[in-house]
């Protein structure tokens, strides 16, 4: 990611919409306040600081940019290393992997990586953008590799060890008017430069958190999405 989106992250993330209600509903799938938790890809520790609620949190990326903004909130278990070659020692109740796996060039040893970490009954959290159609610039600039859809999602994680508890759709609400753009970006042939991570007027970041945490609270509910910008997914390490 270019260091200009991580200044950016780290300004607005806490309060940014789309932030905010992806972490509420991270945290939903979370059960319990004494877990131990890994991080992997925490960026400028948002989340890892909002998962400090559930358990005692390890933060890794590979960003010295990243780490540095992470531990200027005050975050003190955060630490360099490349999801692809993860080095820790211990076992965790739980890993989120927050839109991470489309930044890698090998998203299976990252899985794998988890797996290894993972308790017996340890559970992933894992969240990656949806749907190739939608790439964009923002892709580019966030150095995305890919976007997934929900078939390619469920083999590659079924083939790095994992049972998919639950898997559903997320941003259904905002689908239809970015694949618009899409349509009419690949139609004119112009597009802009810059990236989608802008802090909107209150109103509008509010009333669209608010649109969101709709969305949560029906997943929390157990309905599943049909479409969506992003997949969500809870996965159950496999086996021994």
């Amino acid at each position: 990611m270019e260091s200009s989106e991580y200044n950016r992250m780290f300004s607005l993330e806490e309060r940014h919409w789309w932030f905010a209600a992806r972490r509420e509903l991270v945290l939903s799938f979370v059960s319990g306040t004494h877990n131990k938790i890994l991080d992997v890809g925490c960026g400028t520790g948002a989340n890892t600081s909002a998962l400090s609620a559930k358990g005692k949190v390890t933060g890794v990326d590979n960003s010295p940019l990243a780490v540095s903004f992470a531990r200027k909130r005050g975050l003190k278990r955060i630490f360099l290393q490349d999801a692809e070659k993860l080095r820790l020692g211990g076992r965790f109740n739980y890993i989120t992997l927050l839109d991470v796996l489309e930044h890698c060039d090998d998203d299976a040893a990252v899985l794998k990586n988890c797996r290894r970490l993972l308790e017996k009954n340890g559970k992933l959290i894992v969240t990656v953008p949806a749907f190739m159609m939608l790439w964009e610039k923002h892709d580019e600039l966030l150095h995305h590799k890919r976007r997934y859809n929900g078939r390619s999602f469920s083999r590659l994680v079924h083939s790095c060890g994992f049972d998919i508890e639950r898997m559903t759709f997320w941003n259904s609400v905002l689908f239809p008017l970015v694949a618009l753009k899409r349509l009419l970006v690949s139609a004119i042939g112009i597009e802009g430069h810059g990236a989608d991570m802008l802090l909107l007027p209150p109103i509008f970041n509010d009333f669209l958190r608010e649109v969101l945490e709709v969305e949560n609270k029906l997943i929390e509910r157990g309905l599943n999405l049909p479409l969506g910008l992003s997949i969500i997914a809870v996965c159950k390490r496999r086996g021994g």
